[in-house]
């Protein structure tokens, strides 16, 4: 009994982890990498996934990791390893593979490997971002390395020849990412396996999936990008510790914006689509809204959204009607929204395409008082355009578009990315559906139409081939880039309003206005 019962017994993600300290080994919780780490660690040798950690693979770890110190101390210098030593740092990752995998790096051309190597490759291991891999970062390195070398291994019919796309989305599965074909109809089955597919061979091989694997599971860039934002890592009064100050000075902040400027959100991981958005687009933004100043707007609530989702009644499930309570597209007062706490910036709003619908929201209480999704969110200021105070433009059209729904136009996100690839231009455009319908849209193509109405931009690019980081316009990094271009006026640099940095949770609990 107790022989079985220490075969079949699991550890959990905390446990683990102290087992190996126990042991001897460095503490791996403190790593980015610990959750994927703990998920490709909880199968058994026969490959079948339990709940824990079992006692056999706890053991293999502990073997494994003593031979990664032992290779470790023979490579790095007294302070550890340089994430620019390309040799080094390659050197661990061959050692961390499988016999299998490295007979089968042996036979593809490590020269064309190494090619694929930045400082990107390793930075993800450096916890402290201080530009050396210790004993903990390097632990953390060859087992992510191993486990996705298995996944490949395991889910490769020829893994010579490398995965089809069907076998590449199961290895994503057996990673523990979300089903890429179950999202959004499947829009981003393509654009996901083109990303990866470095080489363009229509096949993805063992380097390639490496590469793809720990890019999904820690896109490293993307922390990188937050960082390089104006007044990292956020406002700063979303951290005071007086709640009154803090709804003042939250207020200020918010009374600063204007029509025509753009919210960019990082969501977390925990949100599928956001995931495979940035992973496609390499950009750490999966969502924007745009800034309008509101005033009293009257008509009759969700005139046309019954009539609308009885056509597609699947988005009737995620879907908010426009109420008092929830939104002001409809809402005839002055003065601050009644479920916020923060007063003064009522006249701030916030137009947002989601599965909830096209609303125009209270900026503030929209933004920090009634969500938890968003990573991080930024602002990109508008600069130098006409006609931002025409309140008759500007309502015409929230008019025109409140109280829709997502979009329901077949395959308009995998069109919209598809427009960033390789691809000659003439033929993605005519793959985009017909924009600018009135009951139904993406947030991204809803501000680009926005920017349309007020004469900021012409008819030279559809406005549903806008994803949200096109509003990045100063972004370096993405291969991916296609900014948006302005009539006249200028969009600025990205200003951050909040980063996991900054300690702030969201929704922030403030005391009721007096």
């Amino acid at each position: 009994a107790d022989k079985f019962f220490f075969q079949q017994a699991t550890l959990d993600e905390e446990c683990f982890f102290a087992a190996l300290s126990v042991a001897g080994y460095p503490d791996l919780s403190s790593s980015p990498l610990a959750p994927f780490i703990y998920r490709g660690s909880c199968y058994d040798p026969d490959r079948r996934q339990t709940s824990g950690v079992l006692l056999s693979t706890l053991r293999s770890t502990v073997q494994m990791l003593k031979e990664t110190l032992h290779t470790f101390s023979k490579l790095a210098g007294p302070e550890g390893l340089k994430t620019t030593d390309t040799v080094g740092c390659l050197t661990m990752g061959l050692s961390s593979l499988s016999p299998a995998g490295r007979i089968l790096m042996s036979k593809d051309d490590l020269d064309r490997y190494k090619d694929l190597m930045d400082v990107e490759s390793f930075a993800r291991y450096d916890r402290n971002q201080d530009g050396v891999l210790d004993e903990t970062d390097i632990c953390a390195f060859v087992l992510t390395i191993r486990i996705l070398c298995e996944v490949y291994l395991e889910t490769a019919e020829n893994a010579q020849l490398g995965m089809d796309i069907t076998e590449f989305n199961q290895a994503l599965q057996r990673m523990g990412l979300p089903n890429v074909e179950r999202i959004l109809q499947g829009q981003f089955v393509h654009a996901v396996f083109e990303r990866a597919d470095m080489d363009r061979t229509d096949r993805i091989v063992l380097r390639e999936f490496i590469r793809a694997g720990t890019r999904l599971t820690y896109p490293v860039t993307h922390e990188s990008r937050i960082r390089a934002c104006l007044g990292y890592p956020g406002w700063n009064v979303l951290s005071m510790k007086s709640s009154a100050q803090q709804a003042e000075g939250i207020s200020q902040f918010v009374s600063t914006l204007q029509t025509g400027d753009l919210l960019l959100m990082q969501g977390g991981d925990d949100n599928p689509m956001g995931r495979y958005i940035k992973y496609s687009m390499n950009t750490p933004w999966s969502h924007v809204a745009v800034i309008v100043k509101r005033s009293p707007l009257g008509g009759i609530a969700n005139e046309k959204t019954e009539a609308v989702l009885q056509t597609f009644p699947f988005r009737r499930a995620a879907h908010n009607f426009c109420s008092p309570g929830y939104c002001r597209c409809f809402d005839l007062r002055e003065g601050d929204f009644p479920p916020s706490r923060i007063a003064g910036c009522s006249e701030i709003g916030m137009l947002e395409s989601t599965g909830e619908g096209i609303h125009l929201y209270d900026a503030a209480h929209r933004l920090l008082e009634s969500q938890s999704k968003w990573r991080s969110i930024a602002v990109a200021k508008l600069h130098d355009v006409p006609d931002r105070d025409n309140v008759e433009k500007i309502n015409s059209f929230i008019e025109s578009v409140r109280g829709g729904i997502y979009s329901v136009a077949k395959d308009e996100l995998k069109a919209a990315m598809s427009f960033h690839s390789s691809l000659a231009l003439s033929k993605q455009k005519e793959s985009l559906p017909e924009g600018h319908r009135s009951s139904d849209d993406f947030c991204a193509s809803l501000a680009m139409r926005f920017y349309h109405h007020m004469g900021w931009i012409d008819d030279s690019r559809p406005c549903n081939s806008v994803m949200p980081s096109d509003f990045d316009v100063y972004t370096q990094y993405s291969e991916c880039k296609n900014p948006v271009q302005l009539l006249q006026g200028r969009i600025g640099h990205l200003e951050l309003v909040m980063s996991p940095e900054l300690g702030v949770k969201l929704p922030l609990k403030l005391p009721k206005q007096k």
